[in-house]
């Protein structure tokens, strides 16, 4: 029996729903998303539309190898300075999203790296894995399985 868990386009979808609606319950003012590239790409992108949200950014944060090992975060695609300066001074909070939190090293590395550069960002995940060192200020499910998503290669569904 496999431990993978594999998501379906509908699965992301209500996921996503969740986390807009948690967003909305909250009162929050969204001025712009940061998608973590690649997992975060889809998963911003339909919480752009539910959030009405224009801006999207992309930044490029690596964590694992194709082998499923896990290493240190590196950044590969950085935000320009212009990029930072408008997400400095627009209002609204910024999101920045990934599709897992699995030990949180990602965000805990974004924290260190770019929320010291820009003000009030919130930390969203489709998916927070129990044992993540951070726990997202937005997320759908908790999972301790390996998520397939529908974008990844030889899927499926």
């Amino acid at each position: 029996m496999s431990n993978d868990y594999t998501q379906s386009w509908r699965d992301i979808h209500d996921l996503c729903k969740i986390i807009s609606n948690s967003i909305k319950l909250q009162n929050e003012k969204v001025g712009n998303i940061i998608a973590l590239s690649r997992g975060g790409l889809v998963p911003a992108t339909v919480l752009a539309h539910e959030l009405d949200i224009d801006r999207i950014y992309s930044l490029g944060v690596k964590s694992y190898t194709t082998s499923r090992k896990k290493r240190e975060p590196v950044m590969y695609q950085q935000l320009t300075k212009t990029d930072i300066w408008t997400l400095k001074s627009s209002t609204g909070c910024t999101l920045i999203v990934d599709d897992i939190c699995d030990t949180g090293e990602t965000f805990l590395f974004l924290r260190k790296n770019i929320c010291k550069e820009i003000d009030n960002t919130r930390f969203v995940s489709l998916i927070l894995k129990p044992k993540s060192k951070i726990t997202p200020r937005y997320f759908a499910e908790k999972s301790y399985k390996w998520i397939v998503y529908p974008w990844e290669l030889n899927n499926s569904k």
